[in-house]
């Protein structure tokens, strides 16, 4: 991904000194031609230094405020098209992480299954979607700004947003490895929607040739509609659905606590009331 580039900062306008020589020009050049001449119309001319001098400096002050307020529209305009280039990457970002791991739902509406997925072995990885979240993104810029000394510089403050901006994407794939074991605990009925739904990425993931589900009793209807072999554990009351495939292993279960969850649970999501995890 090629980087962007940041903002140029404004121009500072230049400084502009009283004109000390274009003042004490114009007034020896007079006194020199009244020495010479005597006509007192001489002195006239001595009054054109100031006058020029004065003028010189409105004009560069004026100038000086167009080039700043220039710069500034400038300024803006590319901080607005770099905010707009940030969100059109990670726009993208999010389209393809999203068609990579899709979710339980998308798994559902899919019109279509791509057979090859089944030709990754296991031990290359499981992996399998939690949620949508915050993950740190790809946009990087070319270069990096100047540091400016007060830290609350528009232009500075400016800079550090899009900064912030760039380096998160929102609304993406949360990812693990369902190797990891994977328990989720909450209300139940909550909590076991949502192992459900694990489980049905599991198992578009895992070949229906190899991989073997093991389940309790109490949820074996999980497994009913599935391709794969199922094995159904008596012993086993609680929400745990274990897996195997290619020599890997793996769990899934869900519980009201923590504590309740299988010691092969590495990976722990807490699900809270609502959409929240």
């Amino acid at each position: 991904m090629r980087p962007l580039a940041l903002p140029r900062q404004p121009e500072q306008a230049r400084a502009h000194g009283f004109p000390i020589v274009a003042v004490l020009a114009p007034v020896i050049g007079s006194v020199l031609i009244w020495a010479l001449t005597r006509s007192p119309f001489a002195l006239v001319f001595a009054l054109l230094g100031p006058l020029i001098a004065i003028a010189s400096v409105a004009d560069a002050r004026l100038q000086s405020r167009r080039t700043a307020r220039r710069e500034s529209a400038r300024f803006d305009s590319e901080v607005a098209s770099t905010r707009m280039a940030i969100e059109r990457r990670h726009a993208e970002e999010r389209e393809q992480l999203l068609r990579v791991v899709p979710s339980a739902t998308g798994l559902t509406s899919r019109a279509t299954h791509d057979p090859e997925r089944w030709r990754i072995a296991a031990p290359a990885g499981v992996p399998v979607r939690l949620g949508l979240g915050s993950l740190p993104s790809g946009v990087r810029f070319d270069g990096q700004p100047a540091v400016a000394v007060d830290g609350d510089d528009p232009v500075q403050v400016a800079i550090e947003q899009l900064q912030e901006l760039a380096s998160t994407v929102d609304g993406v794939p949360i990812v693990v490895d369902a190797r990891l074991g994977i328990g989720v605990c909450g209300p139940t009925a909550l909590a076991q929607a949502v192992a459900r739904g694990i489980l049905l990425q599991l198992s578009d993931r895992l070949s229906p040739e190899s991989g073997v589900f093991s389940v309790g009793a109490a949820v074996r209807d999980w497994t009913e509609a599935l391709p794969h072999r199922v094995v159904t554990s008596c012993e086993q009351r609680s929400a745990v659905v274990s897996w195997t495939c290619d020599g890997e292993t793996g769990v899934i279960a869900a519980a009201s606590r923590v504590e309740d969850l299988p010691v092969e649970c590495r990976v722990v999501v807490q699900v809270i009331v609502g959409r929240g995890a």
